[in-house]
């Protein structure tokens, strides 16, 4: 399915869909193998008016800061708050004053390779990360032992990239902990990295291997021009992970969830492969053509899932009784 949009010619609309043509992303080498959900958004766009970009912040902040101080339990956690918010809300509105909109993300949905990377432009990468080194010297005040067993800043430098890890055990409490283990190892790894003009995300798996290979490519991708938009689920990846890590409720609610998946996994092996859905964003001169693509193994589980919705448990109110007046003629 296919919705085309063209911008009346030498209007000020056509100018910029015009720009969609030439984009290149910074974060052309975020695709994981056997990746079950992948997508990018790169675009330029005029950049809103100062006054109004300074009223949503403003807004932002206000907000923020009534929560912070209304959680935060002393006069220092209140600043301390109030101060890294403030950093952060710099560097979103120095983004947002850009224009430009530049991200990506691929998540690996293995039962042996749980992962996730992702990458986002920011105006000032260099400050985003004062604002995280920041938080983490604030926790470090209260909790100085957890923080020093499972943080560890400045990690690695790679390609003008600072890299911090985050590790955290997985133990008992965790309701799935073989399933969990057998996903992304004995400790969950997060990794945060900041470059000049953007940050970086991974967890899971070989995180930090998954981020340097993803900063690497994407270096080497920058040459090409991209389209506008690009989104693909791999619906089998999706409902192998759910057999996997099904939810935790109650017996009853887990039988209806896996008779469900049952039924999809058989419409998927019907399709013998073509499992996909994909959502593509292609730019036509002046104007941009959204293409909606749903493989033959989409609209099966699409079928399979109408039939396997929840039934409601609320029942209807009963219609009030109106007592009627009939006028009678004489």
């Amino acid at each position: 399915m296919e919705l085309s949009v063209q911008a009346k010619k030498g209007s000020k609309t056509a100018k910029q869909l015009a720009v969609l043509g030439a984009m290149r992303t910074d974060f052309g080498g975020f695709k994981l193998p056997e990746s079950a959900i992948t997508g990018r958004i790169t675009a330029q766009c005029e950049a809103p008016p100062a006054e109004h970009l300074d009223k949503m912040i403003d807004k932002m902040r206000e907000h923020i800061c009534a929560k912070i101080e209304k959680k935060a339990k002393s006069k220092e956690d209140v600043e301390a708050a109030k101060k890294i918010a403030g950093v952060f809300l710099d560097v979103v509105k120095k983004t947002a004053a850009t224009g430009r909109n530049d991200a990506a993300v691929s998540v690996s949905l293995d039962e042996e390779s749980v992962a996730l990377v992702a990458g986002r432009f920011v105006a000032d990468g260099r400050k985003l990360e004062t604002a995280v080194k920041m938080a983490v010297e604030e926790i470090a005040k209260k909790h100085p032992e957890c923080v020093k067993k499972i943080v560890k800043l400045d990690a690695k430098r790679y390609m003008g990239v600072n890299l911090h890890v985050v590790t955290i055990p997985i133990t008992d409490k965790c309701p799935k902990k073989e399933q969990a283990v057998e996903a992304v190892g004995k400790d969950l790894q997060i990794v945060l990295g900041f470059g000049p003009k953007a940050a970086y995300l991974a967890a899971g798996r070989d995180a930090m291997r998954s981020l340097l290979i993803a900063i690497k490519d994407s270096q080497d991708s920058r040459r090409w021009t991209v389209p506008p938009m690009e989104f693909t689920v791999d619906y089998d990846e999706l409902i192998e992970f759910a057999e996997e890590f099904g939810p935790c409720c109650p017996k009853e609610d887990t039988a209806k969830f896996k008779a469900a998946l049952d039924k999809a996994e058989d419409a998927l092996e019907k399709a013998q492969g073509r499992d996909c859905l994909r959502v593509t964003a292609l730019p036509t001169g002046r104007g941009v053509k959204l293409r909606l693509e749903l493989d033959e193994g989409v609209l099966r589980v699409m079928s399979t899932m109408k039939h396997h919705r929840p039934h409601s448990t609320h029942k209807p109110k009963k219609p009030e009784e109106k007592c009627e007046v009939k006028a009678e003629k004489k």
